[in-house]
């Protein structure tokens, strides 16, 4: 019916999770974007992965899988494709009606699908090319947010709030990174799984 327009094929991290009423739909409904999704292996693996992660911490057991993963694709290779899944996965389970089409190991799908319905997941997401240098603040609307000047006091207060950014408040008003103690900390801070997204 021509109702697809090109833009609608450049998808936007920033806009789905900071200003979803402006995103095309097939991004921004985590219902619509999960039917419209064409579940590939690089997909089912991602998923597969994060439903171990939060499978593992409702349950209090180390999942074994590794909690860091950089989403390596060329351009146009489906990476913010996979972020805004991860979002949509993360904050909105309940979306997907089948979970053995996106997650590819039985047990796993049968876990994660018992606490979907009981169980959040703090986000936090980080666009670079949302924000500018001298302000890293990525939601414009938040009236609490404290004025950001670098990625890790913005994702500390995405995930942890006030309590978050107090933590790095040193590190971002002098524009440096925190160790890794720090970000322990900070997801220590956490009662629910975390979940950080950086394009």
């Amino acid at each position: 019916e021509g109702t697809l327009s090109e833009n609608q094929f450049a998808a936007k991290l920033s806009g789905v999770v900071f200003n979803p009423d402006s995103a095309p739909e097939i991004y921004a409904d985590p219902e619509t974007f999960f039917t419209k999704t064409y579940a590939t292996d690089g997909l089912q693996d991602l998923l597969t992965l994060l439903a171990k992660r939060y499978v593992g911490k409702v349950e209090d057991e180390y999942s074994g899988e590794d909690g860091f993963l950089s989403l390596d694709t060329v351009f146009g290779g489906g990476k913010t494709h996979s972020q805004i899944a991860a979002y949509h996965f993360s904050r909105n389970p309940e979306a997907i009606d089948d979970l053995s089409e996106f997650i590819i190991d039985d047990e796993v799908a049968s876990d994660f699908d018992e606490i979907r319905d009981d169980f959040s997941v703090e986000t936090a997401v980080f666009e670079g090319g949302h924000v500018s240098a001298m302000d890293a603040r990525c939601n414009k609307d938040d009236p609490s947010a404290p004025s950001t000047q670098t990625m890790w006091g913005e994702l500390a207060y995405q995930l942890a709030g006030a309590d978050g950014y107090a933590l790095f408040s040193d590190y971002d008003s002098d524009r440096v990174a925190p160790g890794e103690s720090d970000v322990e900390e900070l997801f220590d801070l956490l009662d629910e799984p975390g979940l950080v997204l950086i394009d």
